[in-house]
């Protein structure tokens, strides 16, 4: 089956920004979309595989820029598992900004004023990568699960953010030795996940 290509949708009028992801949506091989408004990202989330990052203005939205829109925190709220770069000034008076953001799910912050190359902007994007649906799927693991079997789901977490298949986690993983196998059912098994979707796997 034909891997899927990851897309990049960004929410964002700065010109400089946007051309940085441009180049990294072509070295890269990712699909860039733009978003005009909250409206128009909401539908690409809708559409988008698990693995979209999305890099937004925080402010979009706000005439006087002196709070973060509350889209943001309703969109991340309605779906946990994105992953969510905010580009913005961090100056004196955004560090509460920054946390609030954090707060609502925003995996990083690119600093328009102090990472302003597009090997700056992708290291960010990169550090960010898969950490909601990490979080998610290890925070429905209960105490008794082995630490191999913890390994395995963090392996599949970033395959699946990848837009990867099975035999990418086969090859991450290694042999796991004989009696071992990871099984995905449901959206996941047919490899119809989305931002909305579970991860049902079955560890056997």
């Amino acid at each position: 089956m034909r891997k899927v290509l990851r897309p990049l949708v960004v929410l964002h009028s700065d010109r400089v920004l946007r051309e940085q992801l441009r180049a990294i949506a072509r070295a890269q091989s990712l699909e860039l979309r733009l978003a005009a408004d909250w409206e128009v990202l909401l539908d690409e989330v809708r559409a988008a595989p698990t693995s979209a990052y999305l890099i937004v203005d925080p402010y979009a939205g706000v005439e006087d820029r002196s709070e973060p829109s509350i889209e943001l925190g309703a969109l991340l709220n309605r779906f946990p598992s994105l992953t969510v770069a905010a580009a913005m000034s961090v100056g004196r008076g955004r560090l509460d900004h920054v946390r609030r953001l954090g707060s609502w799910g925003v995996v990083q912050v690119i600093d328009l004023d102090e990472e302003t190359t597009t090997h700056a902007v992708w290291d960010r994007l990169q550090s960010g990568r898969g950490r909601p649906l990490g979080a998610l799927v290890e925070g429905a693991l209960t105490p008794a699960t082995s630490g191999t079997a913890r390994a395995i789901l963090r392996a599949a977490t970033i395959v699946v953010f990848d837009g990867g298949q099975g035999r990418e986690l086969a090859r991450l993983l290694g042999d796991p030795g004989p009696g071992v196998a990871l099984v995905a059912v449901g959206g996941l098994g047919r490899r119809e996940v989305s931002p909305g979707s579970d991860l049902d796997l079955l560890l056997v």
